[in-house]
């Protein structure tokens, strides 16, 4: 199975409300998403936590992966649109901040780092289910 974008069931919202997982960006409130980058076989899933107020500081995203929780901060931008099909290029992603926020041991960071690629592809611009099938524009990474 591979990364789909999906909206989250009932139950898992009420898995993640029994979490209490933190917000990143605020200690009094915890996480409640509604849509989520997942892939159900590996057990790994991905979203945006929030926007930060300043456009260079990017978003922060939430992925859980192989029994670890990472944040990162990622800034994303389109590049100038192509003559051709008056369409960006593509959107390019660059990670200014990796946090662990739980250990579960040693991790192979280049395998992190393939399957966090991978979720940002499926993801794209929004991760909203709705707009997957428009979701053409590819992806570069600049880490």
């Amino acid at each position: 199975m591979a990364f789909k974008n999906e909206y989250l069931t009932e139950e898992e919202k009420q898995w993640f409300q029994e979490q209490q997982i933190p917000n990143p960006a605020n200690d009094y409130v915890t996480l409640h998403p509604s849509c989520w980058t997942v892939d159900r076989e590996r057990n790994m899933y991905f979203f945006a936590c929030y926007v930060y107020r300043e456009p260079e500081m990017g978003r922060c995203f939430y992925f859980y992966w192989k029994g670890f929780v990472f944040t990162f901060d990622l800034y994303r931008w389109y590049t100038e649109k192509s003559p051709k099909t008056g369409r960006p290029e593509f959107l390019a992603w660059k990670k200014l901040r990796t946090r662990l926020i739980h250990d579960n041991g040693w991790y192979d960071a280049k395998e992190l780092i393939h399957d966090l690629k991978e979720a940002l592809d499926v993801h794209g611009e929004s991760g909203d289910p709705k707009l997957e099938e428009t979701n053409d524009i590819p992806n570069k990474f600049l880490f």
